[in-house]
């Protein structure tokens, strides 16, 4: 695999809004005021979204 074939996997929607929610949920976990119960539905939701984001192929555009 090239630096070409990797920035080209990098510009993917679907890769750039998982980078996106990776951080977002990072920083959910360390919020120290926020409920437990919140921090586990964002982790889920993560978690779906990570599946998800691994099943989609970012060098096909046409197809999933």
């Amino acid at each position: 695999m090239t630096w070409k074939t990797i920035w080209e996997r990098l510009q993917s929607p679907v890769v750039i809004f998982e980078i996106v929610f990776i951080i977002g949920g990072a920083v959910v976990l360390a919020w120290p005021g926020l409920a437990d119960g919140w921090k586990i539905i964002a982790g889920a939701i993560a978690a779906i979204y990570s599946v998800f984001a691994g099943l989609n192929n970012p060098t096909d555009r046409a197809n999933f």
